[in-house]
């Protein structure tokens, strides 16, 4: 483990200074995540009996290289003029959106209706013996794989997602905005929250605490791109503004570990050993992966397979799912084992290197659409979907989120929320 520490940790520094101290640079945010991991993994290594080998170290690097490469070949080849930190010699402004109140009202009432109605499907899956919130959400993980949440419900909670993410956008543009932040601006504004919030809860009610986490990284990831849009790329994080995230994200943490038996997850570790075995056990899963056969099965596009299946009848092998694995010692550690698992258990060797090229590089093309507007309302919409994609940049440590969610159900959640955004900024409703 000390190796991939040790390449890590050139590799940030590279990314850091290689694309102009970006943050928020593809490739900085990924090695970021797998340094975090190698770190909780070296952790676990006694307790684990780990001993990686030399060919998880290679594939590693073949898919850190093609994240690397893709984000060097778009900003300073094809997408040359885009790249345009601190390029622009005036400040670009900011400017206060204002959302009619009756829409708000309206979301957060239809939210709510959804939220009730998810509830009701919950609780059906789990069964009537349920219990207690924890119970009921523990037992509908048990039997949501033999019966689903139906398709109305499945439909409508990406009303939930899309509307909770545009307000948000909405939320920290207007504290950024303005000329002095006071409390009643805050409270003006605090509204807008209040569908994030019940987003969260149906994430929770689902049994899902890594798409609330998803929330809270879009949040981050907009205050730090409309600071560094508004100071033209030279904003420079306040100590102050460093500890209050660095608060934030132990909070999380501990969120994490406290609500895990509510969410269905039976677990007597402590707080350290059980954050440390879920973002570092995924080196340990991946290796002792390789020493199998690869699955005969789809992974990097099991979501697409599968829809396509329904649609066309077809009987194409596909995992959507990773089995739960155990150390060498025989510590149950998850089903965690990086995304590198899925493009080399589908493609080889080259195809780690190319999948991963592949996703920096759509990432990038976004990414830099959006650094060298002039104009950030004329992109608001692309903004938004990108905040709701980056947390695939910070998960890949631990699994593939992007190529692998792909299918006609993403598709219509993409939609749904660009009919939001229309609602939201394109309409005017007449009292």
């Amino acid at each position: 483990m000390y190796l991939i520490i040790v390449i890590l940790t050139v590799l940030i520094v590279l990314s850091y200074y290689a694309f102009k101290q970006d943050l928020f640079s593809v490739s900085f945010l990924l090695y970021v995540g797998y340094f975090m991991s190698a770190i909780a993994a070296t952790y676990n290594a006694l307790v684990w009996g780990m001993d990686i080998s030399y060919r998880l170290v290679f594939i590693l690097c073949l898919g850190w290289g093609g994240f690397f490469f893709a984000e060097l070949f778009e900003k300073y080849f094809v997408g040359k003029r885009k790249f345009s930190l601190g390029n622009f010699t005036e400040e670009r402004e900011l400017h206060q959106i204002n959302v009619q109140k009756v829409k708000v009202l309206i979301i957060i009432g239809i939210n709510m209706i959804i939220t009730f109605m998810l509830f009701r499907e919950v609780s059906k899956i789990a069964g009537s013996s349920a219990g207690v919130v924890g119970n009921m959400i523990t037992n509908y993980k048990a039997n949501a794989s033999e019966k689903p949440i139906g398709a109305l419900v499945t439909q409508l909670v990406k009303f939930t997602k899309g509307t909770a993410f545009i307000l948000l956008f909405v939320f920290i543009n207007n504290l950024i905005s303005a000329k002095k932040v006071s409390k009643k601006l805050i409270l003006k504004n605090l509204i807008l929250l209040i569908p994030g919030f019940i987003y969260c809860i149906q994430c929770i009610l689902k049994g899902g605490r890594f798409d609330a986490i998803a929330f809270v990284i879009g949040a981050i990831f907009i205050y730090y791109f409309l600071m560094q849009y508004k100071h033209n790329w030279k904003y420079k994080i306040k100590i102050k503004t460093l500890l209050k995230i660095v608060l934030l994200l132990i909070a999380l943490v501990y969120a994490f570990w406290f609500f895990r038996e509510f969410v269905g997850r039976t677990s007597d570790a402590g707080l350290v050993e059980y954050i440390t075995g879920y973002i570092g056990g995924s080196y340990e899963l991946f290796d002792l992966y390789l020493e199998k056969s690869p699955a005969k099965a789809v992974e990097t596009f099991g979501y697409m397979v599968r829809s396509i299946n329904k649609i066309i009848g077809t009987n194409i092998p596909a995992i959507t799912y990773h089995e739960f694995g155990k150390s060498h010692t025989g510590i149950l550690i998850g089903n965690t084992y990086t995304g590198m698992r899925n493009y080399y258990n589908d493609f080889g060797y080259i195809g780690v290197f190319l999948m991963s090229f592949v996703f920096s590089w759509i990432y990038n093309v976004l990414y830099c659409r959006l650094t060298r507007t002039r104009n950030i309302y004329k992109h608001t919409f692309l903004f938004i979907f990108y905040t709701t994609i980056i947390y695939a940049v910070v998960y890949h440590f631990f699994s593939e989120y992007f190529f692998a969610r792909l299918s006609i159900g993403y598709f219509i959640e993409v939609l749904v929320m660009y009919i939001c955004y229309l609602f939201i900024f394109k309409t005017k409703i007449k009292l």
